[in-house]
């Protein structure tokens, strides 16, 4: 299941996420995820987190071998549990790897060129803790999205707030009833 993460920017500069043919006619989301993602290893660094491996091009080193995933979530069912049973670092856990797609989505993105404003992410509801706590760390930093090219470059963005995230139907209704019982005991 997933959980909505909407998270408030404030453009520094100039965005570029030009396409292959030099191009920048929208932003693109995987220049985003892309920009989150480097700047996810710096927050592991930071957090004493097992990095992702990388061989000597600077390429990922790793691989979900399915197989044997899903047969660790039939004893398990617990993802991460059968992730690491593979030692799938948390950064390929929520970025991708080989056999493992992304698990941080980008929704819609709206925006021109060169004003981000807005961005709604989803993330699997067994990351939500690991990507708060990275938000966080990242709120005081500006942060450079998009792909380097031969005449522009990329651009900062700034996290200015989170909005609060919303909860699943079930805990929104599980939300509304404990609130409408606090009400009641204080009449």
């Amino acid at each position: 299941m997933k959980t909505e993460i909407n998270v408030t920017f404030k453009t520094i500069t100039h965005l570029w996420t030009g396409d292959a043919w030099g191009e920048c006619n929208e932003l693109k989301p995987s220049a985003i995820i892309g920009g989150f993602r480097s700047y996810f290893k710096n927050y592991c660094k930071d957090n004493n987190i097992t990095l992702a491996k990388y061989d000597k091009n600077g390429k990922l080193d790793e691989k979900l071998d399915y197989e044997k995933f899903k047969e660790c979530l039939i004893k398990n069912s617990n993802i991460k549990k059968c992730l690491n049973a593979q030692k799938i670092s948390l950064e390929s856990q929520i970025f991708g790897c080989t056999g493992w797609k992304s698990r941080l989505i980008i929704k819609d993105l709206k925006s021109d060129q060169s004003d981000l404003k807005k961005i709604t992410f989803y993330i699997d509801k067994e990351f939500i803790e690991e990507i708060e706590d990275f938000f966080s760390w990242i709120e005081d930093k500006h942060i450079f999205i998009g792909r380097g090219h031969k005449k522009r470059k990329g651009g900062y963005v700034k996290i200015k707030k989170r909005k609060k995230r919303k909860y699943s139907n079930q805990k929104q209704d599980i939300l509304k009833i404990m609130n409408k019982w606090s009400n009641s005991c204080l009449l």
